[in-house]
């Protein structure tokens, strides 16, 4: 019967809220930008420490930039896409996305 008044007492809303969209902060160029460098990155065989070291950041500076939460420079997306083998504007495309064997997914 305790639990029958509680039950009724309680708004279920209180208890489960709407979830809200995640607000990263990231904004659509600098998550295009990041996620284009990730692929060619896997599809290069370049890792985020090469990648880093060739920007002089640290390897937490380029994960952030790769996951669209850090701003990436104009020359930033220069040095990034020689080291890649790429036109910068490649940076900007739609790109497919990749399998773990390099091959376009779906």
């Amino acid at each position: 019967m305790v639990w029958h008044t509680v039950a009724h007492m309680t708004n279920v809303a209180s208890i489960f809220p709407e979830p809200q969209p995640i607000d990263d902060g990231a904004k659509p160029v600098n998550k295009r930008v990041g996620m284009n460098v990730s692929i060619i990155m896997r599809m290069r065989r370049i890792t985020q420490k090469q990648l880093a070291v060739a920007l002089g950041v640290t390897q937490g500076s380029m994960s952030r930039r790769i996951n669209g939460t850090t701003d990436w420079s104009p020359d930033d997306m220069e040095k990034a896409a020689h080291l890649l083998s790429v036109k910068v504007a490649r940076l900007f495309e739609e790109l497919p996305e990749m399998d773990s064997n390099h091959q376009p997914a779906g």
